[in-house]
């Protein structure tokens, strides 16, 4: 065998081993590409799967959260239903009956509208006769006595001009009549 020859299987021979190598890092680099998708599609499931988690949770968190809206406008609309009430109790249909003197049956009722003079914001605290949130309220006074004359007389007694309150001549109250007392049952 000739230089020639033996330099060309020598070459030969290097060509296949280079050609071999390079096949073998080629697998390799394969192999670690498989092993790199195969850990990348794990991860990938994984993420799915949290995803798909995450989005079941958002889900509930959405129902849990339009229930709890739901149950808030209920709250909120009975607020405003007891704030309505309270401002209907508070309002000039609750009326605040002043009673004088001893519940009798046997004697007259007999009631008079009350209501406060023009001068009476300018009045001291002191000589207002209860308290200025009570005259905003309609006022009325249910009287026991026998007689007119002495259901006026006594609305006069009490409620003197210095206190600022007026009243109407006093009339028979006509539910307090129709009631029996007990010795008339």
């Amino acid at each position: 065998m000739s230089r020639a020859e033996t330099f060309a299987l020598v070459l030969i021979v290097l060509c296949v081993a280079a050609l071999g190598v390079g096949v073998i890092v080629e697998a390799a680099k394969f192999a670690l590409l498989r092993s790199r998708r195969t850990v990348t599609q794990g991860r990938l499931e994984r993420r799915k799967k949290d995803l798909e988690d995450a989005l079941a949770r958002a889900e509930a968190v959405e129902d849990e959260a339009e229930k709890l809206q739901k149950k808030l406008d209920t709250i909120n609309a009975d607020r405003q239903k007891t704030a309505s009430l309270l401002k209907t109790v508070l309002s000039d249909r609750v009326e605040m009956i002043h009673e004088l003197g001893q519940v009798d049956r046997s004697r007259g009722a007999f009631e008079s509208a009350l209501s406060t003079a023009a001068d009476f914001n300018r009045i001291e605290d002191r000589r207002v006769m209860f308290h200025r949130d009570v005259w905003k309220r309609r006022n009325s006074a249910l009287v026991w006595a026998d007689t007119q004359e002495e259901a006026e007389a006594a609305l006069a007694r009490v409620f003197t001009p210095r206190s600022a309150v007026q009243y109407v001549k006093p009339r028979p109250h006509p539910e307090m009549s129709k009631i029996p007392g007990p010795d008339q049952r």
